[in-house]
């Protein structure tokens, strides 16, 4: 299995697809609000600056992707931000959203370029305190992917329960929420906060 990372394409592997983007200039520890065109939640990533793009960084604060908005609340020493946002897996919405994209979409491949090939998806419900461990058996440690169901947070304006980035939501004291070695992911639920966690493992190797 040491080879997957070196075809272009493979229907056995979906790409993550990239359906939206936005970059929003920000003063910082503040509350925004994008409206969502996709209308489900999706699976959001986002990065900041505090140089204009100089260097950009993960951390940047609490970013959710709810059915209406995508909410962040930003640190307060960033100066811009930008966010996207993957087709979701695992639920009928999710199904019929990623039908209508595929089937109105050109993929265009470029071999300069790496893309993250998808190995396993799925969506692990874990009570407070359970564990769960995924099989992968690709005999290298893989890059993985977490998000995590956020309910309304009115403390702070999120208004919305979203998908969180689960990079984010896991404090530096906490046990790693998911973690990989070269045969399994172990997903461990450390909060009663958390909904499912909706996970990916792909063919890339983190190294």
């Amino acid at each position: 299995m040491a080879n997957l990372d070196h075809f272009i394409a493979n229907s056995n592997y979906p790409f993550d697809k990239v359906v939206f983007f936005a970059e929003q200039r920000t003063n910082g520890n503040t509350l925004i609000k994008i409206p969502n065109p996709i209308g489900e939640p999706m699976l959001i990533e986002a990065i900041g600056t505090t140089d204009d793009w100089a260097t950009s960084k993960d951390n940047i604060g609490l970013v959710s992707c709810g059915k209406y908005n995508i909410q962040m609340f930003i640190n307060a020493d960033l100066t811009a931000v930008q966010v996207w946002g993957y087709l979701p897996n695992s639920s009928n919405a999710a199904t019929k959203m990623r039908t209508a994209y595929e089937s109105n979409s050109k993929l265009i491949f470029d071999t300069r370029l790496k893309y993250l090939k998808v190995f396993k998806e799925g969506v692990a419900n874990l009570g407070a305190g359970q564990s769960i461990t995924i099989p992968h058996n690709l005999g290298f440690v893989p890059i993985t992917k977490y998000w995590v169901e956020l309910p309304a947070i009115t403390g702070i304006g999120f208004d919305e329960a979203g998908l969180e980035d689960g990079r984010d939501v896991v404090d530096s004291n906490e046990v790693p929420l998911l973690h990989a070695d070269a045969e399994n992911i172990y997903i461990h639920n450390d909060s009663n906060n958390y909904g499912g966690i909706y996970w990916r493992i792909y063919t890339n190797a983190t190294i």
